[in-house]
């Protein structure tokens, strides 16, 4: 059995409706412009009849539905600006994974952690996993000087004992400090322009595109997953696979692409080409 997310316009603030000769409402659009978005990717919309008139209903789960409840919640600074709340609630929660392995030197590990200071939308929290542990007071007291407010982004070291432990282990070392939202892994060395997290927010909050993993580039460098869906597959680690009672001994990207392929939902797993 299937089921179809769908979401509903009526009651939501953002709705713009205009009154018929019944005084009914007919909902015409959408203040932040999502309706025409949906449209213009091909998403099913149509105007359904209720007893308080005709509103849009859509085939996807739309992130900026508010009721009138939400408003009562809200600052009277926020209150001034609707249209900012609301994006600012929806705003992408991506942490960073640096990946510090024998083979990398300390100025690669200080370029990444700098580059990732700079964001325009910071990062929610970066851990660094190190392989070399006459570096911890180090790489500490970077992330500690490059992220000095906790409110917005925690930081934390992962010694790793074992340095030929595969990379993709190297993550499920470091899950325990995931939050919701996304999580991105780089080799140190890796830099980015001071907006990249800013790009990836909008291209899943402002062009609506939909997406559970993307590819990595360099090893496990470049892999975003969201942190459920990793919690779900149980990351890289070996596990018995209960249709076919073998050992399963795939990495993690690899269980999400035969999930996707069995599932039909290849099209929610990107390149890097795709969206930056």
């Amino acid at each position: 059995m299937s089921y179809k997310l769908t979401s509903c316009c009526r009651g939501c603030n953002f709705a713009v409706t205009e009154k018929t000769g019944s005084e009914k409402q007919l909902q015409v659009g959408c203040e932040l412009g999502r309706i025409k978005k949906f449209k213009e990717l091909g998403t099913e919309v149509i105007l359904d009849e209720s007893e308080n008139g005709k509103f849009f209903t859509i085939e996807r789960f739309c992130t900026c539905y508010r009721p009138d409840e939400w408003i009562e919640t809200l600052s009277n600074e926020e209150k001034k600006d609707l249209v900012k709340t609301v994006r600012e609630e929806i705003s992408i929660r991506m942490g960073v994974i640096i990946i510090f392995n024998c083979d990398h030197t300390e100025e690669e590990l200080k370029r990444t952690i700098r580059c990732f200071s700079k964001q325009t939308i910071s990062p929610r929290y970066v851990v660094v996993v190190n392989s070399k542990v006459e570096y911890n007071e180090l790489a500490h007291s970077l992330l500690t000087e490059s992220f000095p407010d906790k409110e917005k982004t925690n930081v934390h070291l992962v010694q790793c004992t074992d340095k030929d432990l595969e990379d993709f282990l190297k993550i499920d070392e470091a899950f325990k400090h995931f939050l919701n939202g996304f999580y991105y892994v780089v080799n140190s060395g890796t830099e980015h322009s001071s907006d990249f997290i800013e790009k990836f927010d909008s291209y899943v909050n402002d062009d609506l595109s939909q997406v559970v993993m993307v590819k990595p580039n360099d090893g496990v460098g470049g892999l975003l997953m969201q942190a459920s869906l990793h919690k779900m597959l149980k990351g890289s680690r070996a596990k018995m696979d209960e249709e076919t009672e073998e050992l399963d001994n795939e990495n993690v990207t690899q269980r999400v692409l035969n999930m996707g392929i069995k599932n039909g939902g290849v099209d929610l797993i990107k390149d890097w080409s795709e969206i930056i």
